[in-house]
């Protein structure tokens, strides 16, 4: 993170998410398997583990490169994900299932010039696959290639004009491309064609927060949320709204629905922990940043948060010193000298040392005492 984040917290990772809408894989993928069977970081590890000593007793092991790639996607580390996935394409050249893992992993960094080649590659095997054309869509207009992307899209309709997931992505097309009357206009015909898809819902509603109709945008996205409760896009955008217009009880029931379904989504654990902040919910806002932090040790902004967190809030400048430090090392190349961590790191570097104070000897014991019609934490 080089941007400079505020004085409260940083903010919040991503305002807008769109939904592609790709048609479905072959099968179910081994990602959505591991996603399913473990929720915490240390489960993921555990799978980790688990998955390489089966490759290290078998280095064919197909089903454990790709479990394993599941795992690593769940942690974020979409570098081994990526090594995963090329091992299974290895291991099985003809399997369709880890050349599209592999696209989505090298998409997911940025790297959408060598997914394009996959599914360029794929495409020469199955020249009429439309799934497949519509996958390369994606990735050209990830890469900013409309024309192609376009092109691939009018290729599709003009053999099914009922396509869903090409009119999404059409869509999707004028969006990044600002035409937003376009792109709402297509939205709406694609709710005509199918009105239970929650995907053109989400997609409509940010059209509507780009033209400036937040109401709009709020329906929208609400009733995405209503077609399809785990459609986390549809829920993380209307925390966003929410959080942006500054109403912050509303923002955090939208981001704790998302975390009820995906604890290790690292944008909704961030602006939650933004939203607890903004209304003094300190102890909350330091947990949700402290989840970030385990989820993904090296993740900039929840080191950020947590050190102006400890030395604005919580008054303790020795772990904000710890915190800021962390972000200068796992930012190290990305920002400059300029930044103004550095500042707070010269404030506390000023600061007299507080006095140790001995221990206070503990109070007698008492016995618990019930909260009276609560629940336990």
């Amino acid at each position: 993170m080089g941007s400079s984040p505020s004085t409260t917290a940083s903010s919040p990772v991503k305002e807008e998410t769109p939904e592609e809408k790709s048609p479905p894989p072959p099968a179910a993928t081994f990602a959505e398997a591991a996603q399913t069977s473990a929720r915490s970081p240390s489960e993921f590890r555990n799978m980790v583990d688990r998955n390489l000593r089966s490759i290290e007793q078998n280095p064919r092991n197909f089903s454990a490169y790709m479990s394993l790639g599941g795992a690593y996607r769940q942690l974020n580390q979409l570098k081994e994900a990526e090594r995963a996935y090329e091992n299974a394409s290895l291991v099985r050249p003809d399997a369709v299932e880890p050349l599209l893992q592999l696209a989505l992993v090298l998409s997911q960094q940025g790297q959408n010039v060598k997914a394009t080649q996959i599914y360029q590659d794929m495409l020469k095997r199955e020249p009429n696959n439309s799934s497949l054309k519509n996958n390369l869509s994606i990735a050209y207009r990830k890469n900013r290639d409309y024309p192609q992307a376009e092109a691939l899209i009018r290729e599709i309709l003009n053999l099914d004009r009922t396509n869903i997931y090409a009119i999404n992505n059409l869509g999707l097309i004028y969006y990044d491309t600002k035409r937003y009357q376009l792109a709402e206009l297509t939205f709406q015909k694609a709710k005509k064609i199918n009105p239970k898809t929650a995907e053109t819902y989400n997609n409509l509603g940010l059209t509507y927060m780009a033209m400036d109709l937040p109401k709009n945008a709020i329906n929208e996205f609400r009733r995405a949320a209503e077609l399809n409760p785990d459609l986390t896009s549809a829920r993380m955008n209307l925390g966003n709204l929410y959080l942006k217009h500054g109403n912050y009880p509303l923002a955090i029931a939208a981001y704790e629905e998302v975390l009820r379904t995906d604890p290790l989504n690292v944008d909704a654990n961030q602006n939650i922990g933004v939203a607890f902040l903004s209304t003094n919910q300190v102890s909350k806002a330091r947990q949700s940043f402290a989840n970030i932090a385990e989820i993904d040790p090296s993740h900039g902004g929840a080191l950020f948060n947590l050190g102006l967190l400890y030395q604005n809030q919580l008054q303790d400048p020795d772990t904000a010193m710890q915190y800021f430090q962390r972000y200068v090392a796992v930012e190290q190349g990305k920002i400059t000298k300029e930044h103004e961590v550095y500042t707070y790191i010269k404030q506390l570097q000023s600061m007299p040392k507080r006095p140790k104070i001995a221990p206070t000897p503990a109070a007698t014991a008492k016995p618990p005492v019930a909260a009276e019609g609560g629940t336990k934490k």
